[in-house]
């Protein structure tokens, strides 16, 4: 199983763009469930922090072909 985090802040006027591109990635995965994957997202207490978690079983991604996915990435 390979596990990634990734942390990042951004800016306040950015955050409700934000908010949306994640949960849409959310709402997609709930819709396609693709195996091998675990997926987290936290927002900190600070309101603009994130950290993402995947756990990836299979040899390739499921994320990258999600279509949320690849614009959550832009």
């Amino acid at each position: 199983m390979r596990t990634t985090i990734v942390r990042y802040k951004v800016k306040p006027a950015r955050l409700d763009e934000r908010v949306a591109l994640v949960k849409a990635v959310f709402e997609e995965l709930s819709r396609s469930r693709p195996a091998g994957l675990r997926y987290s997202a936290v927002r900190a207490a600070d309101g603009v922090s994130f950290t993402h978690i995947s756990a990836i079983e299979a040899s390739n991604n499921p994320l990258s072909a999600l279509a949320s996915f690849q614009i959550f990435q832009r």
